[in-house]
């Protein structure tokens, strides 16, 4: 039950800012979809083509990036909580990550990473009309949140990239994460003569 609360809420709360975004910041509906997923993340590729009409705006804005990737983080816990199964307790992260452990092999997660990334590099060739080069720049800067390529203010690719960072952002984490837990523990204990380290 408690995670349906949790998903509900981060329905609610998606839809309340799209409204907010629709009515008084005057964006379309597939702007104000990829701008709220832009901006939560924090990735930065709608400042450029997605201008905010006032100071009320912008302080809306400030609010979704403050709480945006806590609420996004509570939305993959549960949709992922939700399809993987298994009892989940209070400790989230590492609840989170062993239940994933137990059902995703890292051959599996790089190669589904991969994958997403070649997605993203055909989006960036074949909608944005980017040189491979560019689009490799922009599919990275989606999933890393660094966002230095911004893509076409038009319906269709609006939702794409929005899609796009909605899935790609928690799946880039999730192997990174993991490639980090796979490497070998020794290199991070702590040096006795250093207690600085």
């Amino acid at each position: 039950m408690h995670r349906l609360l949790q998903l509900v809420l981060f329905i609610v709360i998606f839809l309340a800012l799209l409204f907010c975004y629709t009515q008084f910041a005057t964006l379309r509906l597939d702007e104000a979809y990829r701008y709220l997923i832009d901006i939560s993340f924090n990735t930065g590729t709608g400042v450029a083509n997605i201008v905010e009409k006032d100071d009320l705006v912008s302080l809306l804005t400030t609010v979704v990036m403050l709480i945006g990737n806590f609420v996004n983080a509570f939305f993959w816990y549960d949709f992922v909580a939700y399809f993987v199964g298994g009892t989940m307790n209070s400790d989230f992260c590492r609840e989170f990550m062993t239940t994933c452990d137990r059902n995703i092999s890292n051959m599996n997660l790089y190669l589904l990473t991969f994958a997403f990334l070649v997605v993203g590099i055909l989006f960036g060739v074949y909608l944005e009309g980017m040189t491979f080069l560019i689009a490799l720049n922009y599919a990275v800067g989606l999933l890393t949140t660094t966002g230095s390529q911004t893509c076409k203010n038009e319906p269709l690719n609006n939702v794409i990239a929005g899609t796009y960072m909605l899935i790609g952002i928690p799946l880039f984490a999730f192997t990174m994460s993991r490639f980090i837990q796979s490497l070998p523990k020794e290199r991070y204990e702590r040096v006795e003569a250093r207690p600085d380290l």
